[in-house]
């Protein structure tokens, strides 16, 4: 499966404030254990992390449209399918009030139904919802009748705390129960003392990480902006940070300062 890079990048970030970091990425790749993370700065994802995303009601987009502008509820994203065929299987959502189920197929890019045959494939005659991440709409016959196109693009790039990088697909969508995974398979062998220099490493290379992550989003919108969404985001705690987030894209830092000055009262009172 293909990786996809999206046309954005971070500034860069010296590694000399954390000097253990890159020791955790040399071990991991000279391991067979851990697998080093890519880059956020890039934060590429392929097909599957649109798959976690699809099926994690904790991702997936509670505000999704139609490309024709309709209002998607998903009910049930569907069965994952791990076999040949459509993505999800048996799925549920309504569209403009119509309550409708069907098949699920997942791309990056609209026009990779057409590139990978789906087209003249009877197995994926019963998909309804087409998923991609890029927008846009297919030509009149390529999908099958009645199928829905939804893009998950405008959505995520919405939340300026979303990173493809942080969904660990081995997570997804299953485990075998009873088999030692994660850290719990890693460290099973190691020292004690190895095992307090690799989380003392891992740990400086996390603060790395989310180092490089906040230098991409005062990228976009300056360092004070920035920092007013994460302090409001994380007055959100962990239910509501979404939405505090969107608080903080309502009514931007600039816009607050100019509307009540010093006044914490009418602050409160425009955030209400």
């Amino acid at each position: 499966m293909k990786t996809f890079y999206p046309t954005v990048s971070a500034p860069s970030f010296s590694s000399s404030c954390f000097p253990l970091a890159e020791q955790y990425r040399t071990h991991c790749r000279h391991t067979g254990g851990l697998i080093a993370e890519p880059e956020p700065a890039l934060d590429p994802f392929s097909e599957r992390h649109l798959h976690c995303i699809w099926y994690d009601n904790r991702l997936r987009p509670q505000d999704l449209r139609t490309e024709r502008g309709e209002e998607v509820h998903i009910l049930q994203p569907g069965h994952w399918n791990l076999e040949s065929g459509p993505d999800f299987l048996d799925a549920e959502w309504s569209v403009g009030g119509r309550r409708l189920r069907g098949d699920v197929e997942i791309h990056i890019r609209p026009l990779d139904w057409k590139h990978h045959g789906h087209s003249h494939d009877p197995a994926y005659r019963q998909v309804r919802l087409h998923v991609c991440y890029e927008p846009g709409e297919l030509a009149p016959g390529l999908l099958p009748d009645s199928c829905e196109e939804v893009a998950l693009k405008p959505h995520l790039d919405q939340r300026s705390h979303f990173f493809f990088d942080s969904i660990d697909l081995h997570a997804y969508p299953w485990q075998h129960p009873g088999e030692p995974s994660g850290l719990r398979a890693y460290f099973q062998d190691m020292s004690e003392t190895g095992k307090a220099r690799m989380l003392e490493a891992a740990g400086q290379e996390r603060l790395r990480r989310k180092s490089l992550r906040m230098a991409k989003i005062i990228q976009s919108v300056g360092s004070e902006q920035a920092l007013y969404t994460a302090l409001l985001r994380g007055l959100g705690y962990k239910k509501n940070a979404d939405v505090s987030e969107r608080l903080a894209g309502c009514i931007p830092l600039s816009q607050l300062t100019a509307l009540a000055g010093t006044d914490i009262h009418t602050a409160y009172a425009l955030m209400l």
